[in-house]
């Protein structure tokens, strides 16, 4: 793995951690994502700009694990993070930012998808209104 550092890749990527779940949605696409548990940590982790080789390396520490195990699972969770569109690499190595320890079992990092909202999300209720003032879909 390289040393790099990664950021949301726009504006439009917001997220917000709740208990052990990271909920992201790209405003973009009107995809929203949820990543649990060690999925969880690596995002925080990524977001304070630790390197993917940081992150498996604490991760085969703290749980006690082999960190060959552990670089495979946080390299291919943080390729779909990039294939999303939710992620990029940092034009430069930014100083990473003290994140809390990973908390409970290592399990690999789970990253779901949903579309399930995706009318909701892409509809711009201060553009995209009728003469009532309610937002409407483009057809």
């Amino acid at each position: 793995m390289t040393q790099c550092s990664y950021e949301l890749s726009g504006v439009n990527i917001v997220s917000e951690i709740f208990g052990g779940e990271v909920v992201a949605v790209n405003l973009d696409s009107g995809k929203y994502y949820s990543m649990l548990n060690t999925g969880a940590y690596v995002w925080s982790a990524l977001l304070a700009y630790h390197s993917a080789e940081q992150i498996a390396a604490s991760l085969s520490a703290q749980c006690q694990l082999d960190l060959f195990s552990v670089q495979q699972d946080v390299q291919q969770f943080i390729a779909t993070l990039e294939s999303e569109g939710l992620l990029r690499r940092c034009p430069s190595e930014k100083q990473p930012i003290d994140v809390a320890p990973h908390a409970g079992d290592y399990l690999s990092p789970v990253f779901e998808v949903y579309s399930d909202m995706q009318e909701i999300l892409l509809l711009d209720p201060v553009h995209d209104v009728d003469a009532s003032g309610w937002p409407t879909t483009k057809l």
